[in-house]
């Protein structure tokens, strides 16, 4: 047997010895009548002679050969060596222990490593001698030793070995300690052992959690250890262990030291036994919201195993259970969404909301049930999986989308319905498709949904306008008049295309938004694009009333161009809220926007403008168009020199002949007076009734009545003799004369005595 063991062993060395041991035994048969000589043999010079005499003693079976065997473990060849530690420890005599120690550090692996099974076959017998050994001065010695105590499993190992790590030895012999009361598994060596971690230098970092593992769950009460190494390192361990240790943590859930029951917490987590899940739930009572959070997390990497006692849970437990168990759900996802689905059509359930509300955090993996829930005969359940996709949202666009054309139609008005609601531009272009479905019921909703889609639905719905049959064109109409605000750039943008068909298109859908349009419309007039800035007045005239308030706001501008466009579209419109705007809009410095404002307030026929057009008679610039907008108001004058304005405003000659005596002296007295615009009105009058010999009578008048004013008008009238005459006359007086770049030109100081 003993050569057999020798045959089938993994070292070489020993297989070797075996294959020799089996020639030498049973071709010696003959000379077993010889045994007596065997010991005489022991000495011989031939290694296999004496080999062959070992086992001739061995085969003997009598106990009083030992001692001459034990002899022979001192042999110098390796090959004797091992065949006596075979013969020994089949012997199995306990003499042998104390004498084979030390051959377990032999030079030789193979004599070492049959040495150390031979003293495992012995065993209890083999215990003490080496447990005396672990004090032996010969590391080598020392590690054997643990290592085969290890393999032995003796309980009465556990005390010395643990005395091993306690003391100064070099590391080899530290982790054979380790390992042997691993190996051991015995529950005493669990606090030496964490208590070895302390030693940052120490190799035991790497080996007690392996050792912890071997011992198994009760290395789990190793938790309550205040030591923060042995924290860190012993879960690991018990993750290692796995089930087993189960249980253990699960009692210290409700340690009263917190830092256990975390440790427990985190470590049944990483586990993954699904029996902590109810141990773990009952523990969310705890109002830490560390723990609560903790627990969350760890119960959903327990996945589908926890799903049904986490809604049992938010059914049966109170609020705060509730909230938690639904957030641990969510962060399961998909394994919880056909639980969620089934307890949500139990409508009398307390926490149907908080179950509707898992189900739109979970999201995606959620869709497809849904979607498969809106064909449910109970309207309830179909109104509900309708509001979960739409929580949902876009994630819930393409799948909804894949079955829009292979469902019944009643589950498709549905489908269309909640795409809407999503109001995903991913659904714009089915939905158009629906819009040519013959169904009229789904032709509106479609048309429905794309208004609640809003701007991304607008270019496909203006194309429909342009290029459907009527009834299609009527509705993506009334759809883009719906959408109004954000169809309106859109639709500025289509109503500056090239194409005719496509600008009316735009116009008359723009008209019908109406006010919403406006302020977008407005700000086209600033653009430098003639034809651009037209559509957007005709536009705005079109839409009438709606435009009005945000064309006065426009007025108060400081922006000339934009405000006299606004200006002539207020008239053209005819709103009578205008009229005071416009009124005020005569006292403008620009002289487009005071004639604009006249004609506009002639248009809208509004006779409370009549007293300040009349006042404005004498705006020369403007007079003419000032005297029309007063005749198409039905005013007559009431005064002479009302008369005498309103003609000169006219300026038909044959009018002015029976009153020029009268209209020259109009004309001197305004141009005495102190008001610029009065000696403006005259200075031009004069010029038109007399031409250029009205610039003596100006400059005899300026000569000799004028002032500051007068010289001002006459430097800004554009008129090389008045100018010449005005420079003279700065000059005489003691005036400077101001020729600024972009303004009038000026006379001063004015409101100084002149310098002389």
């Amino acid at each position: 047997m003993r050569v057999l063991n020798c045959f089938i062993s993994k070292t070489i060395r020993i297989r070797q010895a075996g294959f020799f041991l089996f020639i030498l035994l049973y071709l010696g048969q003959g000379c077993q009548s010889h045994i007596k000589n065997a010991i005489d043999r022991l000495d011989d010079k031939s290694p296999s002679v004496r080999i062959s005499a070992v086992e001739a003693l061995g085969r003997s079976r009598e106990k009083k050969q030992t001692d001459y065997l034990i002899q022979m473990l001192k042999d110098e060849d390796p090959s004797v060596v091992l065949s006596t530690v075979v013969v020994l420890g089949e012997a199995g005599d306990k003499r042998v222990v104390q004498p084979m120690i030390p051959v377990l550090k032999h030079k030789d692996p193979a004599v070492r490593y049959v040495a150390s099974e031979a003293l495992i076959k012995i065993g209890t017998d083999a215990v003490l001698p080496l447990i005396a050994a672990l004090d032996h001065k010969d590391s080598k010695i020392k590690i054997a030793a643990a290592e085969v105590l290890g393999r032995i499993g003796d309980k009465r190992s556990v005390s010395p070995l643990i005395a091993v790590l306690k003391e100064k030895v070099p590391e080899d012999v530290y982790m054979a300690a380790i390992n042997a009361l691993g190996n051991i598994g015995d529950q005493r060596a669990v606090r030496p052992l964490i208590a070895s971690l302390r030693n940052e230098d120490s190799i035991g970092r790497y080996f007690v959690p392996d050792a912890l593992v071997k011992i198994g769950s009760p290395a789990v009460p190793s938790l309550r250890n205040k030591d923060s190494i042995g924290r860190y390192f012993v879960p690991d361990a018990l993750v290692k262990i796995g089930s087993p240790a189960v249980q253990s943590l699960i009692d210290l859930l409700g340690d009263d030291d917190r830092d256990v029951a975390w440790l427990s917490m985190k470590t049944l987590g990483r586990i993954g036994n699904p029996r902590a899940v109810p141990a773990l739930i009952d523990r969310m009572a705890d109002k830490d919201p560390q723990v609560q959070n903790l627990l969350v997390e760890i119960l959903a990497t327990f996945g589908p195993e926890a799903v049904k006692p986490l809604i049992g849970e938010m059914i049966d437990g109170d609020l705060n259970s509730q909230r938690l168990s639904a957030a641990a759900l969510i962060k399961i996802g998909a394994p919880a969404v056909i639980y969620l689905i089934v307890k949500i059509k139990d409508k009398k359930l307390p926490v149907h909301r908080l179950l509707i509300e898992a189900l739109i955090k979970i999201g995606p993996p959620a869709v497809q049930p849904l979607i498969n829930e809106i064909k449910n005969p109970d309207s309830d359940i179909r109104y509900i999986s309708a509001e979960v996709l739409v929580k949902i949202g876009s994630e819930a666009v393409q799948p909804l989308i894949d079955l829009i054309d292979e469902w019944d139609p009643d589950t498709v008005w549905r489908v269309i319905t909640i795409l809407g609601k999503i109001g995903d531009k991913q659904a714009v272009a089915s939905l158009i498709n629906k819009m040519e479905e013959k169904d009229p019921m789904i032709r509106f909703l479609s048309a429905e949904a794309l208004i609640k889609i809003g701007e991304p639905s607008v270019s496909a719905l203006f194309d429909q306008v342009i290029k459907a049959e009527f009834e299609i064109r009527y509705l993506a109409a009334q759809a883009l008049r719906i959408i109004g605000l954000p169809a309106v750039q859109p639709l500025i943008e289509k109503m500056k295309d090239d194409n005719p068909e496509v600008q009316k298109a735009a116009m008359e859908l723009l008209t019908k938004i109406g006010g919403p349009a406006v302020p977008t419309l407005i700000n086209v007039l600033k653009e430098e694009d003639l034809s651009n800035r037209k559509k957007a007045i005709d536009v705005l005239i079109n839409i009438g009333a709606p435009s009005v308030q945000p064309l006065i706001e426009t007025i108060t501008l400081n922006d000339p161009e934009t405000k006299w466009q606004a200006v002539a579209i207020l008239g053209r419109i005819g709103d009578r809220r205008a009229v005071g705007p416009l009124l005020a809009a005569l006292k403008s410095s620009n002289v487009v926007i005071r004639y604009l404002a006249a004609e506009a307030l002639g248009r809208i026929g509004d006779r409370r403008a009549i007293g300040p057009l009349v006042a404005e008679l004498i705006d020369w610039q403007i007079q003419h168009r000032v005297a029309t907008t007063l005749k198409d108001l039905g005013w007559a004058p009431q005064t002479e020199t009302d008369h005498i304005y309103y003609l000169l405003a006219k300026g038909k000659k044959e009018d002015l002949i029976p009153k020029q005596e009268d209209i020259r002296a109009t004309l001197l007295r305004d141009l005495r007076s102190s008001n610029p615009k009065q000696i403006e009105y005259a200075v031009f009058n004069f010029i038109d009734l007399e031409g250029k010999r009205a610039y003596k009578r100006l400059s005899e008048y300026l000569n000799e009545d004028g002032d500051c004013s007068a010289t001002e008008v006459f430097l800004n009238s554009g008129q090389k003799e008045l100018v010449e005459t005005a420079e003279r006359w700065a000059k005489h007086h003691g005036y400077r004369v101001f020729y600024p770049i972009d303004a009038r030109w000026s006379v001063g100081p004015c409101d100084a005595s002149p310098s002389k």
